[in-house]
């Protein structure tokens, strides 16, 4: 697996120096965190804001521990008010990890140091972003569904399929 290179004791505390700055209002919360940290109000989660990706808005669905966006989800960007870029894949500490971007059709799968993406000449870390992805995928089709939310389910567990073509 890979891991971010920041220090997860440092990544914590800055978090925690965040949330502790953030008051209850979701409006301040956002404007008082640290550089490069963003917060999800509908999830409840932070998550360091890939490069190219601050001012916008952006929504993690996924799993959050410790508030921190952590395993498999989708992170999705809008440019006014439409999807505009997602990533799909794995979450360490709040950090994306190894997925797949998927911005105007184009599949790059690719791994993220410092925040940003790294395209991936290996075949193993190719094969094993696009299964990060599939299972990102399918987990959030899962849980939207258990939520009753069958049409955006459907369009997550397309996805898998596109994802598993890509891969081919």
């Amino acid at each position: 697996m890979l891991h971010t290179t920041l220090p997860r004791t440092l990544f914590v505390a800055t978090m925690a120096l965040g949330i502790a700055l953030a008051s209850a209002s979701p409006q301040s919360a956002q404007a008082s965190l640290p550089e490069g940290v963003s917060f999800d109000k509908s999830s409840g989660c932070y998550f360091f804001m890939p490069k190219g990706w601050s001012g916008r808005i952006v929504e993690w669905l996924g799993p959050c521990v410790d508030s921190l966006a952590n395993g498999y989800g989708v992170l999705k960007l809008y440019k006014r008010g439409k999807l505009f870029r997602a990533y799909y894949g794995l979450a360490e500490n709040g950090a994306m990890t190894l997925g797949v971007l998927d911005d105007d059709d184009n599949i790059i799968p690719g791994s993220f140091r410092n925040g940003a993406m790294e395209k991936m000449d290996d075949r193993f870390l190719t094969v094993s972003a696009y299964n990060n992805a599939i299972r990102a995928a399918k987990e959030v089709a899962i849980a939207l569904e258990s939520r009753g939310n069958i049409a955006t389910s459907k369009y997550y567990k397309d996805m898998t399929d596109k994802l598993s073509n890509a891969i081919r």
